[in-house]
């Protein structure tokens, strides 16, 4: 004699809240929208946020660049390219392909639709 199935029981998710960015909410949500299976690095951010690592670096690198022409600096670039390292894309040449990327930019504190990110 077989034993009674379970009853399927369907559960959602309680929604991830993460700190806002530009004063926009930040919600984690697994019900379409815009997609990104980098979702990860929004977790992250709080930890290189909290930790600083990003400056501490970027205050030990010598800037050569013409100030008046900077449009990103060395702490913004070194905080994209931990994240893309943390993320799994060793390789440099993909910031060009994740720069529009919806998990990045607000997890380098961009909004989604602003501008792309660095590359």
């Amino acid at each position: 004699m077989s034993e009674p199935m379970p009853a399927k029981v369907e559960t959602t998710p309680a929604p991830l809240g993460l700190p806002p960015v530009c004063g926009k909410p930040i919600i984690a949500r697994f019900d379409g929208g815009e997609l990104s299976s980098d979702a990860g690095v929004l977790a992250l951010r709080e930890i290189k946020s909290r930790l600083g690592i990003a400056d501490c670096l970027a205050a030990c690198v010598a800037n050569p660049r013409t100030p008046g022409r900077v449009v990103h600096g060395v702490a913004a670039i070194l905080r994209f390219r931990m994240l893309l390292i943390a993320a799994g894309y060793a390789d440099g040449n993909d910031a060009d392909s994740l720069r529009h990327e919806p998990a990045f930019k607000p997890a380098l504190g961009h909004l989604p639709q602003g501008a792309a990110l660095h590359s």
